[in-house]
């Protein structure tokens, strides 16, 4: 503490920075921090050493001393702060702004709803039928929540209308006069001093409270609709006065020409400052409103990560031209970052009481096929022989090895492109991961084709045969197919696609096959 006051002084840092930009707000940030340290000399931890301690590991989770204020309370100053931070302050003129804001509801709209008191509501699901209905008690806490959000809107509203000593303005937005009229208009057969429940209830935003309230006053006269004034509330002598403001109103307002001067050659030169101070007002009041209204350019960029997988994004190219990919809209996905199927790998503890999953069994299947000496006579009793030594070697688990098909896997050596692969086992690479990179906007429609941004797109090829002058590419896949060959070869012909290119990348050769190996009908067809 000494020590920064000393420096202070033999440095004479203080004037130093007084004397730069916003100096008064650095002066006193200096203070703030000398003051800091004489509150943590007054704790256990003292010493410069256990201090600068103290100073680095702020700054390692990123974090910093609050910024202390450089005015006074009674300075002549417009402050700005939000409802919370206004509690206990009063002020000559207070402006509320954005009251037609609506009231974020997002917790009671999901499928469940959390409360404090009563636990969560969900929604039910039939897993019979494959349904999904709003439960009554989902329903329930999420009345209960939406009444306590609103009672705490209230309250914020109740802290925003009390502060003002003098004059208070209420500023909200609307399409049109007469949409705000016939919104306020609801509560016109209303004679109680409390409005009812119903409509307190169903506002969406401050304002609209607000203009349900002074609806029913005499001052309020709207010249699109008949009205009625009810109860004692038509006639309290609150004094308000209710104005609307296009863009070109308040251009009007801060424009003012002086045009009264007389016309002699200093009167002229008058005339035409003033009208060139109006130009400069105009064009300052085009650009804030342009700031305001500006929206970040790549604002789709933020909702996605750099990193992808193939098996994440297979859907891209759905589409059976190659050279048309189609693309993904990042709707919805924003929460994650990345673009991601809805599906979550099952709790361990849940894996010795259920059946294994047909991923499961998938991804057995696939470690099987790589497993396979080439190199050797491959029948039904190899293929359960290597099975059995795969269990004892704990690679694979035994629930899951009572629903592979030893059949199903030899089976597929003995095709065309089985007995190929086996001919060319020197030739043969199985299980290979690869990364590339793809320009962002050939992925997501929201993002420009124009954009440089590229995505590290991620994923592991089951095998290829690499020849001198081309490749034969190909993948295995454990999917049901029944007769819905086409619909099964439409759902992976984006991921083929992308390993295609990814090979021809790293292998500087061209793909000449690329086969979806359908194991369980022993099909091996070629993506075009």
């Amino acid at each position: 503490m000494n020590l920064i006051w000393q420096i202070y002084n033999d440095t004479h840092f203080l004037d130093y920075v007084g004397g730069m930009s916003s100096g008064k707000q650095r002066v006193a940030n200096l203070h703030a921090f000398y003051e800091r340290a004489q509150k943590f000399e007054a704790t256990n931890f003292k010493g410069l050493f256990q201090f600068i301690r103290f100073i680095e590991r702020i700054q390692d989770r990123d974090q910093d001393l609050a910024e202390p204020t450089t005015f006074s309370e009674d300075e002549d100053a417009v402050r700005i702060m939000t409802i919370h931070a206004s509690k206990g302050l009063e002020f000559p003129i207070v402006f509320v702004m954005d009251m037609s804001k609506r009231f974020n509801k997002k917790d009671i709209q999901g499928k469940y709803v959390f409360s404090e008191k009563y636990g969560i509501g969900t929604d039910y699901f039939d897993v019979t039928n494959r349904l999904q209905y709003t439960s009554l008690p989902r329903v329930a806490l999420a009345n209960e929540k939406e009444r306590n959000l609103l009672a705490e809107e209230m309250r914020k509203l109740y802290v925003a209308l009390t502060r003002a000593e003098q004059k208070l303005y209420l500023v909200g937005t609307y399409d049109t006069e007469e949409k705000m009229w016939q919104e306020w208009s609801a509560v016109d057969d209303s004679s109680e001093i409390v409005m009812p429940n119903h409509l307190r209830l169903h506002a969406n935003n401050m304002m609209k409270w607000v203009g349900l309230a002074l609806y029913r006053h005499h001052s309020i006269n709207p010249d699109s609709l008949s009205k009625e004034y009810r109860g004692e509330l038509a006639v309290d002598p609150v004094a308000f006065t209710v104005s609307f403001h296009s863009d070109a109103d308040i251009l009007g307002n801060i424009l003012t020409v002086d045009v009264e001067e007389e016309q002699d050659v200093d009167g002229t030169i008058k005339v035409l400052a003033d009208l060139e101070s109006s130009q400069a007002i105009t064009n300052d009041y085009k650009l804030a409103k342009k700031l305001m209204e500006t929206t970040y350019p790549h604002e789709a960029a933020t909702a996605t990560t750099s990193y992808q997988s193939v098996s994440e994004i297979k859907r891209l190219f759905e589409d059976p031209d190659n050279a048309q990919l189609l693309q993904l809209t990042l709707e919805g996905k924003t929460r994650t970052g990345r673009y991601v199927e809805p599906d979550f790998p099952r709790p361990a503890f849940l894996q010795e009481v259920r059946q294994p999953t047909s991923a499961e069994v998938g991804t057995a299947v696939h470690y099987v096929m790589q497993q396979v000496d080439l190199k050797r006579e491959i029948t039904d009793s190899t293929i359960e022989e290597m099975i059995l030594q795969l269990v004892a070697n704990g690679a694979i688990e035994e629930n899951v090895v009572k629903r592979i098909d030893a059949t199903v896997i030899s089976g597929f050596f003995a095709t065309e492109l089985g007995k190929l692969i086996q001919e060319k086992a020197d030739l043969v690479s199985r299980e290979v991961p690869f990364t590339m990179l793809m320009k962002a906007g050939n992925l997501f429609e929201d993002i420009s084709k124009d954009s440089d941004d590229n995505l590290l797109i991620h994923g592991i090829i089951d095998g290829f045969i690499e020849f001198e002058d081309h490749i034969i590419l190909f993948d295995f896949k454990t999917d049901y197919v029944g007769n819905q060959v086409d619909k099964i070869i439409n759902k992976y012909r984006g991921q083929m696609i992308v390993y295609r290119e990814a090979l021809e990348q790293i292998k500087n050769k061209k793909v000449t096959e690329t086969y979806l190996c359908l194991l369980n009908t022993q099909e091996n067809v070629i993506i075009e």
